[in-house]
């Protein structure tokens, strides 16, 4: 779009990812908006999430180690400013992949959005596995247990 973008009041912004890729090359695997102009979220809005687009044949899968690691996708490419980002919400739905299986039954992860500049992004944070919270809990006994022991010999 070349000029400014302004969304109203109860707005509905539908969003797709076509594969588990955070790329948007060679093909269009993700939507994205761009705008030439300034981008304004003027009241309430929503942003519904679609994993399983039909008309592209998508191939999201929820038990693909992709989804292992937090990801980024640009939704809004924006030249000029954005302003209220904080009006609008994320839909909370159970989000089918491609093969329909439910997102609340294979992963735990969450989505999020931020701004960087003027350009807006939809985040995918994972839920680490519970071996990792074990790893995590390890190095800081470790850690502990050495810090004591230095202590100790002072």
């Amino acid at each position: 779009m070349t000029g400014d973008v302004s969304y109203g009041n109860d707005a509905a912004i539908y969003w797709e990812l076509g594969a588990n890729t955070v790329s948007n090359s060679p093909a269009v695997l993700f939507d994205q908006i761009v705008v030439g102009g300034n981008l304004d979220f003027l009241g309430a809005a929503m942003l519904y999430l679609s994993f399983n687009p039909v008309t592209t044949g998508g191939t999201v899968d929820w038990s693909d180690a992709f989804w292992l690691a937090d990801r980024s996708w640009q939704v809004f490419d924006v030249a000029g400013t954005t302003t209220g980002l904080g009006n609008v919400t994320l839909s909370t739905q159970d989000w089918l992949d491609a093969q329909g299986d439910s997102f609340a039954a294979v992963l735990g992860g969450t989505f999020s959005l931020s701004q960087s500049g003027s350009d807006v992004f939809l985040n995918y944070s994972a839920i680490p596995e519970p071996s990792t919270y074990g790893l995590i809990l390890g190095g800081l006994a470790l850690a502990l247990a050495t810090h004591r022991r230095r202590v100790k010999k002072v």
